[in-house]
């Protein structure tokens, strides 16, 4: 009656029988097919000439005495059987099936016949999309001989048009029982009850296929519009909900679908209820549901009395399993729901499906995190959660060979019988020894709630590794972070003491450097009585070490991105080579430029550089080209450039919108201006104008549109309009505060000789008209310029002028050190004192004077503006006011790191500032230059920040890599401070000399540039213009690509623990 899927129970799908191969994978196109019928398919797979000779046979016989059941049959046997013996003869297989559909003058069969096909075309489409990148444009018929060269547009055209055509005769197929295809069918007594007529069974098989185009990218034919919120009416409305959707949207194609099956089926039926059902969770999938979970509910009261309301309470608990914060009254209401159903239908069939739903809600849950390694001679307190844990039992072992000696036991009382809600607890272990343990934890029924070992040792080792070549192992003690100078290290070759290689030793700084991944991949340090610490991986970086310090490289330009078919392609190219001492043009090279589509070459040309390293070339494309992409590219080399070619049709006009002036706020009339203009600049009068405005939550998740305006109006003489709309508030949003959303305003304009173009704008609206925003850099150097920058706008990003006001305010300093990747919490901190007050006006933002006479310490910024009606808005933000100066961190922090980029010359000595708050701090010190350790050491710190002097030697590279760590209570604290060799500017000033920004059309114009470097000195330079048709742009976007900047591999550091 049902299957089971990762826990969860899942509904049969209602799809035909048949066995279907493709690229060599054999999939089963059904849930209940047969044992009997699976072992005989089997066999004649093995011997498949044989077997097609007999479906042949079947299916001319089937033919013959027009039986339609078998005939559908026996087809799916025949293409089974061919595709075993060539995958070659799907188009002729493909066609075939297509004969039998239009020569048959019996509806259903013909419908029978689309649905078959157009799982046939789906599965080839599945096998082959990935290289459908190019094909047949997507306005002509596909022709089912060429369907290797459909392009993906192409398959859903065709694909819908079948399933459109497997469903249109729903009156006889809503007459016609599936009894009459049990030959060709596979029934059970759930199918029959769900899917009793033959529109049934189609409509499934055509939600399904249409689903499978929706999982995977398709190109769209037309732009997907958003379901509507309307489509989740009552069933009873939705059947006779004028609805006719554009015939290639997919999604709505879906929702047309269901409202066929509601409209056929009977109010009350388990057909009726099913299609309603899954009609509300498509929508809801497809982020078009409104109030789902309400939905169900009152289709639960409907059905109150009927055993169907299980299959509601079914989608309604798995609705709620899906949300991680639903809360414990709700769970609670779930499962007596659960039960009250189980208890009155304990008869229905898919009531198990109901009960696995529930008993994950009733499931009690345990969950400890603990580390592997814990320190000898302290008791430790573990942090775990549950769920529906009465009493927890608690036992500690010590592992000594093959035994395992008990050490503690505990019983923690939780009292906790059906909270439906995880929560937290604590159990503490006593001081240990150094050695092996570990715990079991049961629950009040002597449930095994798991196994968790650990291992006692003061040791901690860790792993730096920036290539596979290289890995460091560093030692220390976990508590105090004093280095373990020279303790044995054993080295294996894997993770069996068995692979044991030899024993090497830490030097003074607790260190190992190892070089042999082939030989050596596991370690394990011991110590006199501590030698429990577990085997550890070496973890080699992935790099090989092997430092690309030059690349030469090509940057290809065409004159545009679309082209027709006959058009001349102009490209050109610049050969250049970059890298760490080196950045020049190669002059004077010769190049062969190959033209390629669709995977085959069309023309080659050898072209000569000159001596600024540039070439350039053109290509004819053939006028028989087939729309799609075609890719020029340099011979030898991997450099290569994409553009389109495409019969288009070039605008001859274009709309454009003038941003938002007004401060508007929530409730209040947005006016939004826009202008019609040819793309020679001559306004276009007269032009009929549609809009349509959507609103959608401000969020970064995908969420759909919900319309709230419409209308129509046309241009004026200066070709300019002006549309409004209210910008309302969501009725569910009504009790929220700070709410804003953004409004699509899509417009299609079109022109008095027919033309259309369309346009979308945005507006942010909130519920305050202005946009506060402050920069306010976490860490700010008081002898530098001060960076805080206010922006004070409406919510378009238009200036207004409003009264502002900002205040300056010294706080207390931290109880406790915090991480440097911690945001400094307001809640934590509290004011010390007001250090400055400055009033303005928002169109006259002054800029911010010198904090270098304040103390450092923390500080909070606040920002007060009096809106356009007459509300406050503030913004804060709190930093660390530092100086390169200060003898000790401004804040209580275990890291602190006030700069982590140095710019340096050659020869010159810099001091890398690293400074932590905590007391008797042993810090490492590893320079990296590239993947080379060039320099280790180790200082002890307390409470201060410290100068590490780095002298920047010439034969470093363009960058060098200063790693700094310490480990303190068994956690480790690291940060990599980067110190780059300066560089000499090397960027160019153009400048205008002369310029023409209108032209007479056939006139011939001269520009005039000059060219100078960074330090005002005029260069010899090569220039590279291009001219195109600006409507051009608005069919495929064009622009040129070139930054010939050497990029070094940034290889990372990154410290790893026995936790990883």
């Amino acid at each position: 009656m049902t299957d089971r899927l990762g826990g969860q129970c899942i509904m049969k799908k209602f799809i035909l029988v048949f066995l279907w191969v493709i690229g060599g994978i054999c999939t089963v196109f059904s849930q209940g097919i047969t044992k009997n019928e699976v072992v005989a398919m089997r066999d004649k797979t093995a011997k498949p000439r044989t077997a097609l000779v007999e479906a042949d046979e079947n299916l001319k016989n089937a033919i013959q005495e027009e039986n339609n059941p078998l005939i559908a049959k026996y087809l799916l046997e025949y293409v089974h059987y061919q595709l075993l013996i060539s995958q070659d003869s799907f188009p002729s297989l493909i066609r075939f099936a297509e004969h039998l559909r239009e020569s048959s003058t019996d509806s259903v069969q013909r419908a029978v016949l689309s649905s078959i096909e157009a799982q046939m075309i789906f599965d080839y489409y599945e096998d082959t999309r990935g290289v459908l990148e190019n094909g047949v444009p997507t306005d002509v018929a596909p022709d089912l001989v060429k369907i290797d060269e459909w392009d993906r547009a192409a398959f859903v055209r065709k694909i819908s048009d079948l399933l459109q055509s497997s469903v249109k005769p729903a009156e006889i197929l809503h007459k016609t029982s599936t009894q009459i295809y049990k030959e060709a069918l596979d029934t059970d007594k759930d199918w029959e009850i769900l899917t009793p007529t033959m529109l049934d069974f189609l409509a499934y098989r055509a939600i399904d296929i249409y689903e499978g185009l929706l999982s995977n990218p398709v190109l769209p034919l037309i732009l997907e519009e958003p379901l509507l919120k309307e489509l989740n009416m009552p069933a009873a409305d939705f059947v006779n909900y004028p609805y006719f959707p554009e015939k290639y949207q997919l999604r709505h194609q879906v929702i047309a679908v269901y409202q066929l099956l509601l409209r056929f089926s009977d109010p009350g039926s388990p057909s009726y209820l099913m299609a309603d059902l899954k009609r509300l969770k498509f929508l809801q999938d497809n982020n078009s549901g409104v109030e789902y979970p309400q939905k169900l509910e009152n289709l639960l009261n409907v059905y109150k009395d009927s055993p169907y309301s299980v299959e509601i309470a079914i989608d309604l608990l798995d609705y709620y399993s899906r949300i991680w914060n639903t809360s414990p009254e709700t769970k609670a209401y779930l499962v007596k729901l659960s039960d009250r159903l189980i208890s009155r239908f304990p008869e229905y069939p898919r009531l198990d499906c109901l009960k696995s739903e529930r008993d994950q809600l009733t499931a009690y849950s345990f969950n400890l995190n603990m580390g592997q390694v814990l320190y000898p001679g302290e008791t430790h307190t573990l942090s775990f959660e549950y769920k529906n844990i009465k009493q927890l039992y608690l036992t500690l072992y010590r592992t000594e060979g093959n035994d395992s000696i008990l050490q503690f036991t505990d019983t923690l009382h939780l009292n906790d019988t059906l909270s439906l809600a995880d929560r937290t607890g604590k159990c503490v272990l006593p001081a240990l020894n150094n050695g092996e343990y570990f715990l079991r934890f049961f629950s009040e029924e002597k449930a095994d709630l798991g196994k968790i070992g650990f291992y006692v040792s003061r040791i901690y080792a860790a792993t730096l590794a920036p290539t596979e070549k290289e890995t460091l192992v560093i030692l220390t003690d976990s508590k105090s972070g004093k280095p373990l100078s020279g303790i044995p290290v054993k080295l294996f070759r894997s993770d069996s003491e068995d692979s044991y290689v030899n024993t090497v030793k830490a030097d003074r700084l607790g260190l190992v450097r190892l070089g042999e991944k082939d030989t050596v991949m596991y370690f394990k340090p011991e110590m006199k009585n501590d030698v429990y610490y577990p085997l550890q991986n070496l973890r080699y970086g992935y790099w090989s070490g092997d430092a690309d310090t030059e690349r030469e490289m090509i940057s290809l330009f065409t004159d545009r991105s679309v082209y027709r078919p006959g058009q001349t392609l102009y490209f050109s190219g610049i050969d250049y080579r970059v890298g760490e001492k080196v950045g020049t043009v190669v002059p004077d090279g010769r190049y062969t430029v190959v033209l390629s589509a669709q995977g085959k070459d069309i023309a080659r040309r050898t072209v000569q550089g000159d001596s600024f390293g540039s070439f350039t070339g053109s290509f004819v494309l053939p006028s028989d080209m087939v729309n799609g992409y075609c890719r020029i590219r340099v011979e030898g080399r991997n450099e290569s450039l994409s553009v389109q070619v495409s019969e288009y049709k070039r605008p001859t006009f274009r709309v454009l919108f003038e941003p938002v002036k007004d401060a508007v706020s929530l409730g209040q009339v947005v006016s939004v201006n826009g202008k019609v203009i040819s793309f020679s600049g001559v306004p276009v009068s007269g032009a009929d104008v549609s809009y349509t405005v959507q609103r959608l939550a401000n969020s970064w998740w995908r969420n759909k549109g919900e319309q709230i305006a419409q209308g129509e109006l046309f241009t004026g003489e200066d070709g300019e309009f002006t549309l409004r709309f209210v910008a309302r508030k969501s009725d569910k949003d009504a009790l929220k505060t700070g709410t804003f959303y953004r409004f699509r305003i899509d417009v299609n304009v079109t022109s008095a000789n027919g033309e259309t173009q369309s346009q979308s704008y945005w507006v942010t609206v909130g519920e305050s008209p202005l946009s506060v925003q402050m920069e306010v850099p976490k860490m700010i150097d008081k002898n530098a310029p001060n960076p805080v920058k206010f922006r004070i706008t409406n919510m378009a990003g238009m200036p207004v002028s409003v009264k502002c006001k900002y205040i300056l305010y010294s706080m207390y300093g931290l109880e406790n050190p915090i991480s440097k990747h911690d945001i400094i919490s307001a809640d934590s901190l509290k004011v010390r004192m007001q250090v400055e007050e400055k009033s303005f006006v928002s169109d006259n933002i002054p800029a911010l004077g010198s904090w270098k006479k304040l103390p450092s310490g923390i500080y909070r910024l606040v920002l007060q503006v009096t809106d356009t009606n007459g509300k406050l808005v503030i913004r804060n933000a709190d930093f660390a006011l530092y100086s390169m100066q200060d003898k000790k961190p401004p804040i209580k922090t275990y890291e602190w790191v006030p700069e982590d980029l140095y710019q340096v010359s050659d020869g010159e000595s810099v001091d890398v500032i690293y400074g932590t708050s905590i007391k008797q701090a042993y810090v490492l010190y590893n320079l990296y230059d590239g993947f080379r350790l060039v320099d280790s050491r180790r200082v002890k710190i307390s409470d201060k920040n410290y100068r590490f002097p780095v002298l920047y030697k010439p034969e470093y590279g363009d960058r060098l890599k200063l790693f700094v760590s310490f480990v303190k209570e068994g956690c480790s604290y690291n940060s990599v401070i980067n110190i780059h060799r300066k560089k000499p500017d090397m960027k160019l000033s153009i400048t205008t000399f002369t310029f023409r920004d209108r032209t007479v059309p056939g006139s011939q114009e001269s520009w005039s540039f000059t060219v100078k470097d960074a330090s005002g000195k005029p260069v010899s330079a090569r220039f590279m213009t291009e001219m195109f048709d600006a409507s051009l742009n608005e069919i495929m976007p064009h622009d040129w690509s070139f930054r010939p900047v050497y990029n070094p591999i940034d290889y990372g550091l990154f410290l790893r623990d026995i936790g990883g």
